[in-house]
């Protein structure tokens, strides 16, 4: 790549921070230096770099933060989004992907999905037919759609206290997509 990537990059910076440290790469920089340092992280500029960084530190980096949002919320970070790379996550994996979301199975759902989403298509018509159009949260109902979707796969039926666990859903992702303070020692 020579030393083009330098150019391109600083033309690509907007923070003063990275353009700083991208002019101190430049002052440097060697033909042997297959790395860009940005603040205290280094990319990795060559696919050759990129592929012995995957082969001597794959469990690093296919490791995850152990967050107090999935200690609390996700029983101490044991389902399969939080919990750390590993046996246990690699067993949770076989399960999930290997019998729950095999093409068969996923495939033997398939009317459950259809009626569902032409459920949904029919409330969406009628709410917006008559005499006078009214609002309608697409969102809740996108929602209340894959709710239903899941736990008539999962269980069969509906769930009875469908709301609930929507409106504690709901809280939930307003929670976890919000400033997380752990993410600073």
């Amino acid at each position: 790549m020579g030393t083009t990537h330098n150019r391109e990059l600083t033309s690509l910076v907007k923070w003063p921070t990275t353009s700083c440290t991208l002019r101190c790469s430049k002052n440097t920089w060697t033909p042997y230096a297959p790395t860009i340092r940005r603040g205290f992280y280094h990319i990795v500029s060559s696919p050759e770099m990129a592929k012995e960084v995957m082969k001597t530190h794959d469990l690093v980096l296919a490791d995850r933060f152990e967050l107090i949002v999935g200690k609390i919320m996700f029983y101490n970070c044991t389902n399969i989004a939080s919990t750390p790379y590993g046996d246990y996550w690699r067993q949770l994996w076989k399960i999930c992907f290997l019998e729950l979301l095999s093409a068969k199975h996923v495939q033997s759902f398939r009317s459950v999905r259809e009626e569902e989403v032409s459920k949904l298509i029919r409330s969406i018509s009628m709410s917006t037919t008559g005499p006078e159009l009214k609002a309608i949260n697409l969102s809740k109902k996108l929602f209340s759609m894959m709710n239903d979707i899941t736990s008539r796969a999962a269980f069969g039926e509906k769930c009875k206290d469908k709301d609930i666990f929507l409106s504690s859903m709901h809280e939930a992702l307003k929670l976890a997509s919000s400033f997380d303070v752990d993410l600073f020692p």
